[in-house]
């Protein structure tokens, strides 16, 4: 049962890296302990340029909404209706806020797929703030849910009875849009970015801190796991290399023995 459990961890850890890097992969195995000591180096690199990548991609989503923020709230000082390129500045700023949405709804559900698997492998894993992959999903479903809300919340701000109806983003920004046909409503639509660029924001955060505490915890349970099978193969080798001279040893005895009978 442990060396089924151990060879399961070996090869969770084997799939993702090359699923993470097919490339890289290659030409790793065939060279006993120095083989695990680049699968050691690989899966560092790896976990960390993923990390780092997802992080970075959720840093550049909280400065467009920053500024998407900003730009609407500039809007609010404008007398009158908008003109036609503040409403096409209007539209994107909603489309904009859309994709993050999917961004974030991506990113969860690869996030999920990985706390699955890590807990199939894993079993007795808790992170250092007690948090179980189950309750890395929990936090991570309701963080999804909460982007859901920017956008529906959002919709019923301009006037949208059941904005969970709409089936795609076109949808929805032709109904904020549309709430924007008069001066009253074009002030409507421009509070309502504001308040989803502003949600949309604490979704990214909460999501960075997510991923910044379980990406980075559960990477270094895989490390740990990859240099304890190192140093196992380490003594595997050292034991045989051992029992090699030891043979040897006996051998020679043996062949002085008989050379000392013919005499």
């Amino acid at each position: 049962m442990f060396r089924r459990d151990k060879m399961k961890k070996k090869l969770f850890i084997l799939a993702l890296v090359a699923i993470l890097s097919s490339n890289l992969v290659a030409g790793i195995f065939g060279g006993g302990s120095s083989s695990i000591g680049k699968l050691v180096t690989l899966v560092t690199k790896i976990s960390d340029t993923q990390v780092k990548m997802q992080l970075e991609q959720i840093e550049q989503g909280l400065r467009q909404m920053e500024m998407l923020q900003n730009q609407a709230t500039n809007m609010l000082n404008i007398d009158g209706a908008l003109a036609a390129s503040q409403l096409m500045g209007l539209q994107n700023s909603f489309q904009s806020i859309l994709n993050i949405q999917n961004q974030v709804k991506s990113q969860i559900n690869d996030f999920n797929n990985f706390q699955n698997q890590f807990k199939s492998v894993y079993t007795e894993f808790e992170s250092l703030k007690n948090l179980s992959p189950d309750q890395y999903i929990a936090q991570a479903n309701k963080i999804l849910a909460q982007s859901r809300n920017v956008v529906e919340d959002g919709l019923r701000a301009v006037g949208i009875a059941n904005p969970q109806q709409m089936q795609n983003d076109a949808q929805r920004v032709q109904a904020l849009m549309s709430a924007a046909n008069t001066v009253q409503g074009q002030k409507a639509a421009i509070q309502a970015n504001i308040q989803m660029a502003g949600m949309s924001y604490q979704v990214l955060n909460d999501l960075k801190l997510l991923l910044s505490q379980s990406l980075a915890t559960q990477s270094t349970a895989m490390m740990t796991e990859i240099q304890n099978s190192k140093i196992a193969e380490e003594k595997h080798n050292t034991l045989m290399k051992d029992e090699i001279n030891v043979d040897n040893l006996d051998a020679g005895v043996i062949d002085l023995l008989k050379n000392g009978r013919k005499k």
